[in-house]
């Protein structure tokens, strides 16, 4: 894990940035969803398209409920320049992935892929279906990446949850005995399937790296405000709560 100074991570808030977004640079998002009653958690991971793929910020919650997570999702897509999603479209997360698409009106959702014949096409279906055969192929895609350097993760509990995501044992109520993968007894997966739905998607449109020479884009106005915003918004977090909990600084 590469370690970087944290931007911000107030005490009890659920967004955790580690850059900002840059303007010339597409962002994926990847969503894990839980139902925010306390139990499973939902995740909002989003890497940056810029090879290697980089973890900038993580959103994770298991209190808010999913039409209200779906806000905050489309708010962060919009901040990180108008982000690709990629969802989970398993039972709780086809109900986000409708509240992101017909209330937020968020265009820029992800379609599984779909090969007819030897002509490429993408399917009226939206988001990705966590099926065990869907996970196969993440792991495989964030296995590949992973030896080659590919990808770079900041956020601790990701890479804890990473560590934790294994082949589990096969049960005796599975007929087809299909080995499945998830995070073993106590742990928590929703980070890994977050991280891996984001990094699936960002393989389809890879850039280039920023030259290390190359002056840093300007940020709009726009972007300067939202910023501006964003940092305030924080602060105001932090002040609140401070007295109950300290800020965690890495």
């Amino acid at each position: 894990m590469k370690h970087r100074k944290l931007i911000f991570r107030p005490c009890n808030a659920p967004l955790i940035v580690y850059e900002h977004p840059e303007p010339d640079t597409q962002y994926t998002v990847g969503v894990d969803t839980s139902g925010g009653v306390g139990l499973d958690y939902s995740v909002f991971s989003v890497l940056s398209n810029r090879m290697p793929f980089e973890q900038v910020a993580i959103w994770r919650s298991n209190k808010i409920r999913p039409a209200a997570a779906a806000e905050q999702l489309a708010e962060l897509g919009w901040y990180y320049n108008n982000a690709l999603m990629t969802v989970e479209s398993n039972a709780i997360g086809a109900g986000l992935l409708d509240v992101l698409v017909h209330t937020h009106r968020y265009s820029r959702v992800y379609r599984k892929e779909e090969q007819l014949d030897t002509d490429p096409s993408v399917s009226d279906k939206l988001g990705y279906a966590t099926t065990q055969t869907g996970k196969y192929l993440l792991l495989a895609e964030f296995q590949q990446a992973w030896r080659d350097k590919a990808i770079i993760l900041h956020d601790r509990t990701t890479v804890e949850e990473f560590c934790n995501y294994v082949y589990l044992k096969k049960q005796n109520w599975n007929s087809n005995l299909i080995l499945k993968t998830g995070a073993i007894a106590g742990m928590h997966d929703d980070c890994v399937i977050a991280t891996m739905l984001a990094l699936h998607a960002a393989r389809l449109y890879p850039q280039s790296p920023r030259p290390k020479t190359a002056p840093g884009p300007k940020l709009s106005a726009d972007q300067n405000q939202m910023r501006r915003m964003l940092d305030k918004h924080m602060k105001t977090v932090v002040t609140r709560c401070s007295k109950k909990t300290p800020v965690e600084v890495m």
